[in-house]
């Protein structure tokens, strides 16, 4: 290979070879370290690096394995970076048991860990559940007189958020202040997010002003996590008056926030706010997705607006987003309300045709739909179709 008239070395093949396997062309990599061989330039250390680097980034690891032994036949001597390279590959896999028999393997061969064996095991355990084996690698790390990194803390931090240990995240928090290491809007984003899970969404917007004292400004994820929060504890003012503050601090809302806004407005009757959010959306260029379409669906249905649900049904599939069953499912459901059975029947067919199989909830609406008007035998096959299918009805529609 030639690079502007003049012979490749070495120097050259590794950068591109690099280049490649960064960019995730691995195969790319391997073909031109082959013609490395076939022009009888000898690769560099380096450049099995890159080879095991972009093997493990793809998640290879047993050819990974394979490639780390020949850089060893191959008369180099391993370093902190090869093993830190397949310990990160295999802690992001989350196996574990191989990245510790690579940390052994590394300490027997007289190579302490540095601080990015310690960050790699400290994220694998973490995802795993360890969190007591992740603390154990985070207190040698300190031991060893490396001062962690706040991406090593934000990964204890996860890790006692996700066993919900929220009171032993908080107080990490200030540890990691007593060790001069400042908390960033990752490490507030974890605690808030499992508050909100724990229903505990006005204990996590009391740590908006404390971001905001270190001069961690909050970003559209975490205002949609706040709002999320109090939309599933039924608090859509809480929810709309956090989107106007997002507004007023000029953080653009993203297409998680409206749809979010969308749902609780619609599940809350408030069906013409939640298109004037849903106009909104499309009007910043933001396109709805399906949960968003079904959401004003639903609102529509459930005020009985058939018009304005089957429009945007239409819509919805001229977007060539596929309605899933709960899509159908609300909109059956309100041509049942209206009396609509024909329309009813006519997207349970369309929902066979596109394999969206039918679900306990769409049966029951149609059995009580037919009901409703007095077509007792068809509410009877469709209770044996629904047998046959092996799905159960609920005691609900057993009694209709």
């Amino acid at each position: 290979m030639k690079i502007g008239g003049i012979a490749a070395d070495v120097y050259s093949y590794s950068i591109l070879i690099e280049g490649f396997c960064r960019c995730g062309d691995v195969e790319k990599g391997l073909s031109l370290f082959e013609e490395m061989g076939n022009n009888n330039i000898i690769p560099s250390l380096v450049t099995y690096s890159s080879i095991l680097k972009g093997l493990c980034r793809s998640g290879l690891m047993e050819i990974s394995l394979d490639w780390f032994k020949k850089i060893g036949a191959s008369g180099y001597e391993y370093d902190q970076h090869a093993y830190n390279i397949l310990i990160t590959g295999f802690c992001v896999k989350g196996d574990m048991d191989s990245a510790n028999k690579l940390l052994e393997e590394m300490l027997n061969n007289s190579l302490a860990p540095n601080p990015v064996s310690y960050k790699s095991l400290i994220l694998g355990f973490c995802k795993i559940g360890s969190l007591e084996k992740a603390l154990k690698f985070f207190n040698n790390m300190r031991e060893a007189g490396f001062l962690p990194s706040p991406v090593t803390c934000n990964h204890v931090i996860s890790g006692y958020c996700k066993e919900g240990q929220v009171k032993e995240a908080l107080r990490f928090i200030d540890e990691m202040r007593d060790l001069g290491i400042s908390p960033n809007m990752f490490t507030y984003s974890a605690v808030i997010n499992r508050l909100c899970k724990e229903s505990k969404s006005e204990k996590a917007l009391e740590l908006i002003p404390v971001m905001l004292k270190c001069n961690i400004f909050p970003s559209v994820v975490i205002y949609s996590t706040l709002i999320n929060g109090f939309a599933k504890q039924a608090n859509p003012r809480k929810a709309l008056m956090l989107y106007t503050k997002m507004l007023k601090l000029g953080i653009c809302p993203d297409s998680v926030t409206f749809t979010i806004l969308i749902n609780v407005l619609s599940t809350g009757g408030r069906g013409e706010e939640a298109y004037n959010l849903f106009k909104e959306m499309i009007s910043k260029g933001l396109d709805p997705d399906k949960i968003s379409y079904t959401s004003m669906i639903a609102g529509f249905c459930r005020s009985k607006d058939m018009k304005k649900a089957w429009g945007l049904f239409q819509e919805m599939v001229q977007s060539d987003i596929v309605p899933s069953v709960v899509t159908y499912t609300c909109l059956i459901d309100g041509f049942c309300k209206v009396n609509r059975m024909d329309m009813a029947n006519m997207l349970v067919d369309e929902m066979n045709n596109n394999t969206v199989c039918p679900d306990q909830i769409t049966y029951s609406v149609l059995i009580r739909g037919c009901q409703k008007l007095g077509y007792v035998d068809s509410a009877r096959q469709l209770l044996n179709e629904m047998k046959n299918r092996g799905i159960l009805p609920c005691e609900s529609t057993l009694k209709t």
